[in-house]
């Protein structure tokens, strides 16, 4: 079967049925697209830096796959962006200005959305925070904190500083630090983020 083909058959298998993209009678792992009996075989792998689709290729040093993937992978992606395709979806063409498509564009917003509203939710109970703001993010919030001034849209806050270096260096990988359970949420505090007033906000 043509990469092409493989790649979208696999894509709508597991957006029609929730199931294994390599063992079609197993269920998906929530929120994977493989089966525990996959991800244990990859965890594997990994933890002998072996390539997972190559298992007798050793992984090219800090990375997960061996050099024969990642040139076919640069290969496949630079002729998914000359034909104007998505190289997720090689049937859809990719969205003006992207070399992804704008189901893909979509998902990956959703995504980010659903982690960032997560962590801030995170760092607010680890902390005991009633923030007034947090109502976009968790509508069972008490009415009267509601109806309390709010200073702009939240953002997490380094209490020691070094917030732009942070950014810099590291960028999403705090919130998906997060996410994961790698960072503990009381690293961080929540601040009003007042667009042109930065730092005018309270902080709680």
């Amino acid at each position: 079967m043509p990469v092409e083909k493989a790649q979208t058959y696999r894509a709508d298998r597991y957006a029609d049925l929730k199931v294994c993209t390599r063992h079609p009678n197993e269920p998906a792992v929530e929120g994977h697209m493989s089966c525990q009996r996959c991800l244990d075989h990859y965890a594997d792998l990994k933890a002998r830096s072996m390539c997972p689709s190559h298992p007798n290729e050793p992984a090219v040093e800090g990375q997960v796959y061996c050099q024969r993937c990642l040139d076919r992978g640069v290969d496949y992606r630079a002729g998914a962006k000359a034909r104007g395709t998505c190289p997720t979806h090689p049937n859809e063409p990719a969205a003006e200005g992207h070399v992804r498509c704008q189901r893909c564009i979509d998902r990956a917003a959703n995504r980010h959305r659903r982690i960032h509203d997560f962590v801030l939710q995170a760092i607010a109970t680890a902390h005991d925070f009633d923030v007034a703001c947090m109502v976009r993010i968790h509508p069972n919030i008490p009415q009267d904190l509601a109806r309390r001034a709010c200073y702009g849209s939240l953002t997490i806050e380094h209490p020691d500083g070094g917030g732009t270096r942070d950014r810099r260096n590291n960028g999403y990988k705090i919130y998906y630090g997060i996410y994961s359970g790698n960072i503990a949420p009381t690293t961080y505090l929540l601040l009003y983020q007042l667009h042109q007033l930065w730092n005018q906000g309270p902080r709680y």
